[in-house]
C-alpha cells in the first residue's frame, strides 16, 4: 500500500455495522456446512471402520479453520478492508456493508469447497463439486466488483 491509500484510508469515517437478519442468515448458512462436513467425517468413520479417517479430519479441521478465518474477517474495521474501487466519505457505509456482505458470501462458497474436499477423500465424483464452488466464487467476485463499481 502507498503513502497516499494510507493517508486516504485515514481519513475515512469509522462505519459500525450491525449484522441483522440477512448476515446472521449466512453466517448460519456456513456454520452448517462446518456441521454438516463433521457428521459426514464421523459417519463415514463409522461405516468403514477407521479408513481413511485421518484424512478426512484433516478436511473437516480445514473447513473449520477456513469458516472461523472468513468470519472474522466480516467483522473487520473499514481501514483493514482493501476496497476495489477507492470509497469516499459519502459512500463508504454502502461500500462497507457491500464488501461485508460479500465476505460472508465467499465464506459459504469456500465452506463448500473445503467440505467437497472432504468428500474427495471417499468419493472421486466430488471434484465436480470442488470446481463448481471455484466457478461460483469467480462469478460473486465479479458481481461484487461490478456493485461495487456501480455504487461508488
Amino acid at each position: 500500500m502507498n503513502i497516499d491509500t494510507y493517508r486516504n484510508k485515514q481519513k475515512l469515517p469509522d462505519v459500525k455495522f450491525h449484522p441483522g437478519v440477512p448476515e446472521r442468515l449466512m453466517e448460519a448458512a456456513a456454520l452448517l456446512i462446518v456441521a454438516a462436513t463433521w457428521i459426514y467425517v464421523f459417519c463415514m468413520n463409522h461405516i468403514t471402520g477407521g479408513d481413511k479417517f485421518v484424512d478426512a479430519c484433516v478436511g473437516g479441521t480445514i473447513t473449520t479453520i477456513t469458516f472461523a478465518l472468513l468470519a472474522l474477517c466480516a467483522y473487520s474495521p473499514v481501514k483493514l478492508i482493501n476496497f476495489p474501487f477507492r470509497p469516499t466519505p459519502q459512500n463508504i457505509t454502502e461500500q462497507y456493508v457491500l464488501a461485508v456482505r460479500f465476505i460472508r458470501i465467499i465464506n459459504i462458497t469456500m465452506c463448500l469447497c473445503m467440505m467437497s474436499c472432504t468428500l474427495l477423500v471417499y468419493h472421486p465424483w466430488a471434484e465436480i463439486i470442488i470446481w463448481a464452488s471455484i466457478a461460483l466464487m469467480i462469478v460473486e467476485t465479479t458481481i461484487y466488483i461490478i456493485i461495487a463499481k456501480l455504487r461508488s
